[in-house]
């Protein structure tokens, strides 16, 4: 509740106290404001990640970083679909299911930009090379799955460009 007064300052004391006891406003309020902290929660989880699994500190599992895509990019699309049912009056049921596919797009979406990445014609058109991600060392779940997965040797090869930060379409197709 003090969450959402700080959020929502323009709120009038009619419209805390409406907050108190369960009105749609309250809900659309504390729906946006629990959908937000996991947002939060998921950018938090990548930017640890992409500043430490370079030095090899922290390296998370692919469903560690499928619960982190979840949070960052798969929850606007269930905060919206959430926030259309609460305003068309939708059970709850409905609402969780229509948000849990939602957030699924939204994963899928993620899965799917990682791969055009590393080999979508549109980012060579719109970037001029393949792998932007590999060269900004982002970890992707193509990543971390590699990293999860290959041999010391590769794994040590994938980290040492990734730590480059190189635009070399060379080293970057090594890489992909």
């Amino acid at each position: 509740r003090v969450l959402t007064f700080f959020f929502f300052k323009q709120k009038t004391a009619y419209e805390i106290s409406a907050c108190l006891v369960g009105s749609e406003m309250c809900i659309r309020d504390r729906t946006y404001t629990e959908e937000m902290v996991a947002l939060h929660f998921g950018q938090g989880w990548d930017i640890c990640w992409h500043n430490n699994w370079k030095q090899r500190e922290v390296l998370p599992t692919e469903n560690q970083f499928l619960q982190m895509v979840s949070h960052k990019t798969g929850v606007l699309a269930r905060m919206s679909t959430k926030l259309a049912g609460i305003v068309l009056n939708l059970d709850q049921q409905t609402i969780q299911k229509l948000s849990q596919f939602a957030e699924t797009i939204g994963v899928a979406f993620q899965i799917q930009d990682d791969i055009l990445n590393l080999e979508g014609e549109e980012y060579v058109a719109t970037k001029g090379f393949y792998g932007e991600d590999i060269h900004e060392g982002k970890a992707s779940l193509i990543v971390v799955h590699c990293l999860n997965n290959a041999n010391n040797t590769d794994k040590e090869r994938l980290y040492e460009i990734l730590a480059m930060r190189t635009k070399d379409q060379n080293l970057i197709n090594e890489a992909i």
